[in-house]
């Protein structure tokens, strides 16, 4: 009886056929986890940034003085979700480095989640540098 359930009820169907064969090597975790934190990082430097933008065009040449830019609460919010960002590209960083060291793993997942999230972390670096000086 046992064994004609096994068959046709997924609850009771072996587990161990799901997973990959000895000599096919599993995507890592960490690497897939590293490339859609480092999407969502993107989107949000995306969404920020074109709000910044849309703001400062809308005002035009007028002059605009730091109290003004902030009273806006579209510019405090696009502050935000790029700071969020920046958190989130970190953490990508980390675990694409994570799925990359893995062994016995495929690392396409952590290798394009590390150069997604290398891009803004070289900009963000770079620029702070030349602020800096």
């Amino acid at each position: 009886m046992k064994d004609q359930l096994n068959e046709f009820d997924p609850v009771f169907s072996d587990p161990v056929s799901n997973i990959a064969s000895p000599g096919e090597k599993r995507h890592s975790g960490p690497g897939i986890a590293s490339f859609i934190v480092s999407i969502i990082a993107l989107v949000g430097y995306i969404i920020g940034f074109y709000v910044i933008f849309k703001f400062m065009n809308s005002m035009g040449t007028t002059e605009l003085t730091e109290e003004d830019i902030m009273n806006h609460a579209s510019i405090t919010i696009s502050g935000f979700v790029i700071g969020v960002s920046l958190v989130l590209t970190i953490i990508s960083l980390i675990l694409s480095i994570i799925g990359i060291s893995l062994k016995n793993r495929k690392r396409l997942y952590a290798v394009l989640g590390l150069g997604i999230a290398a891009a803004p972390a070289l900009l963000f670096t770079i620029l702070s540098l030349v602020n800096f000086l």
